[in-house]
């Protein structure tokens, strides 16, 4: 039997078709597309990416996370309504899941949260933003604001101003544009001042553009190991901190602190929003010249006297 030409062609594609279909659906993803990585299963826009998990390709099948849109966590202001990752000590306005983030409004003492999942080392990274003050005119004007505070802290009860701890940042919002990094831990105080691209918070209302210039969303992440601590913001390094055993190899979970001004009735209203929460394991990292570069090159954070974090 003698096949026609267009036949045999067609024969000879048919396998070929076949093999490029199951090499795109078996090739692995490049971390900037992982499915889901932003909470939705078409993945990310090109804003959402600017984080260090995409730039530093740390993304793998192992990244623990919370997104608040996809991953069904149950927030309740009933101590312990169902098993969970979260904790907190204080009395929250709100404490829910809005708009495919967790949202915590507070206008009256300390609230501090958090994330109850510990590792010794590894990556935390936290896309987060903050907004002061309030348009309602039965607020009045002149109250004192919130300190913000994200860190990495031992297993312990949350309480206001942990002792130990490796700060991811901590900045007031009265003005001013820069935040500090830091570690700080008996024998052990050393930071350093960051200043993002765009604003640390907005005023009163949220700032809707998509523009890390404009925008208040800032994404902080610190990373540690057995003989560094490092700290990210915004999807590039801004410092680091070449010592041993940074918290004596003790167990690390975040922990997320709105501290109030000591002895104050009532504080100017502050809305906080984690779009997510995310944990990354040491190991997999960039290999591009220029971003390993710059990890060994960042800024080392320098000694400092006491404790400069406002509020505590």
């Amino acid at each position: 039997m003698t096949l026609r030409p267009f036949r045999a062609l067609g024969l000879l594609l048919a396998p070929i078709t076949l093999l490029a279909l199951l090499a795109t659906l078996v090739a692995p993803l490049p971390a900037s597309a992982a499915p889901g990585s932003c909470g939705r299963p078409e993945g990310c826009n090109a804003y959402e990416l600017i984080h260090s998990g995409s730039t530093y390709a740390w993304w793998t099948s192992k990244v623990t996370r919370h997104e608040f849109e996809t991953t069904g966590e149950q927030l309740s202001g009933v101590a312990n309504p169902v098993p969970g990752p979260f904790s907190y000590v204080g009395t929250p306005d709100v404490w829910a899941k809005k708009y495919g983030t967790l949202q915590i409004e507070h206008t009256r003492g300390d609230l501090v949260a958090d994330w109850n999942q510990a590792r010794r080392y590894g990556r935390w990274e936290v896309r987060f933003r903050s907004k002061t003050g309030s348009t309602s005119k039965k607020v009045p004007a002149g109250l004192p604001p919130y300190q913000v505070k994200l860190e990495l802290v031992p297993a312990s009860p949350p309480a206001r101003c942990a002792p130990r701890s490796v700060v991811m940042a901590s900045y007031g919002q009265s003005g001013s544009h820069t935040a500090t990094v830091g570690v700080h831990r008996p024998g052990l105080h050393r930071s350093a001042p960051v200043t993002p691209v765009g604003p640390l918070y907005d005023v009163k209302t949220w700032n809707g553009t998509q523009d890390a210039r404009y925008g208040a969303w800032r994404v902080w992440a610190a990373e540690v190991t057995p003989r560094s601590v490092s700290w990210f913001l915004d999807g590039r390094i801004v410092r680091r901190l070449p010592v041993k055993k940074v918290m004596r190899g003790e167990r690390l979970h975040l922990r997320a602190s709105l501290l109030a001004a000591p002895g104050a009735a009532r504080m100017d209203p502050l809305v906080t929003q984690f779009d997510w929460f995310r944990y990354y394991p040491l190991g997999r990292t960039t290999t591009k010249r220029k971003l390993v570069r710059q990890l060994k090159r960042a800024p080392i954070a320098r000694p400092v006297a006491g404790r400069p974090e406002v509020g505590c």
